[in-house]
């Protein structure tokens, strides 16, 4: 995104820097307001170990025995606190998890909450944009697997494979 826009500043000598700067933080704080409203502070509190597993009470966790123990060792832990300081987060817990393998499950499971609400999200989206009220009858089952999927189409090797109709 910001690399299409300094393409667009290059080029537009008459647009206002400052004005696209006010617009993108007003927008960025709208997101986080929404984000806010989603996402109250008593359920971002229970993610907080995941965020950042150095830096959390151990007294505020409502964890059994063996998870309490195993973040604990894994807030001392110097090598662990390097790598977590230079991965995203999915991939620090994929590396802890020959280590700690409880809490590395946990945090990967409440971590896959997001994508797979997303991809609910996003069928409902299709559904309803495809079965409109004139459409009612129709079985969306293929048209929803081609909106849904991540694959691109090969149009040329495609339409190379169709022969033209000739004119009668």
């Amino acid at each position: 995104m910001f690399f299409v826009l300094s393409e667009f500043l290059e080029e537009d000598d008459s647009v206002n820097v400052n004005d696209i700067k006010t617009i993108i933080s007003l927008h960025l704080n709208q997101i986080s307001i929404a984000l806010n409203s989603y996402f109250p502070k008593y359920i971002r509190d229970d993610f907080q170990w995941i965020e950042n597993p150095f830096t959390v009470s151990i007294e505020e966790l409502n964890f059994n025995t063996l998870l309490e123990t195993q973040i604990i060792d894994l807030s001392c832990d110097k090598t662990y606190e390097h790598k977590f300081r230079n991965e995203t987060l999915v991939f620090f817990w994929c590396a802890v998890y020959n280590e700690y393998p409880e809490l590395s499950i946990n945090a990967i499971k409440k971590l896959l909450l997001f994508p797979t609400t997303y991809s609910c999200e996003k069928g409902f989206s299709t559904m309803s944009n495809i079965k409109t009220k004139q459409r009612n009858r129709l079985d969306v089952t293929h048209d929803m697997r081609i909106s849904l999927s991540e694959i691109v189409p090969q149009w040329e090797i495609l339409c190379n494979s169709v022969r033209n109709q000739n004119s009668h």
